[in-house]
């Protein structure tokens, strides 16, 4: 990929980057309240609610912004994706979604706990997050939706979990 040099602006107070919200303090509460009731009425047991954030009229070097974003969370999944005008930056510890030749990927994570400089209390805090109940649980949740979501689209029968409940460090 070759990839054209930037436009850059510094930022300041005269053209500092505006960051609005697509939904407003009482909608977002509104929405988490009425995901809130279906869950207590069983209609759904998860829900995975974003909110979009943007900027209008900015200018920003989007290779830059992906190079600082990954020098401060260092994410072994990061994402620089080009195509014409457009780009897709992410920085995340999930691996999402992998294709290689025939075999498609999928490693979501349910559970995280803090690292720690000490090497014994790493290793309790790793065996604390592999023995938690409830993190296994949504784990195997998670992976059963994946799995599920996966078989839409696979040769029947050849959706395999060969890995559950892996703790990775990063």
């Amino acid at each position: 990929m070759v990839l054209e040099p930037f436009e850059t602006t510094v930022v300041s107070e005269e053209n500092a980057i505006k960051i609005k919200l697509t939904i407003h303090k009482d909608d977002y509460f509104k929405k988490i309240n009425t995901l809130l009731a279906h869950i207590h009425k069983g209609d759904i047991y998860e829900a995975n609610f974003c909110q979009e954030f943007y900027a209008r009229s900015s200018l920003v070097n989007p290779l830059q912004v992906y190079e600082q974003l990954n020098a401060i969370s260092k994410p072994p999944f990061a994402t620089f994706l080009k195509v014409y005008d457009k780009y897709l930056i992410s920085a995340s510890p999930e691996r999402y979604i992998k294709k290689e030749g025939l075999k498609i990927m999928s490693q979501p994570i349910k559970g995280t706990a803090k690292r720690a400089l000490d090497k014994g209390e790493d290793q309790a805090l790793i065996k604390n997050l592999s023995e938690d109940i409830k993190e296994r649980s949504e784990n195997v949740m998670i992976v059963d939706l994946v799995r599920n979501d996966l078989s839409k689209t696979a040769t029947k029968g050849s959706v395999q979990v060969e890995e559950l409940c892996k703790v990775y460090t990063f």
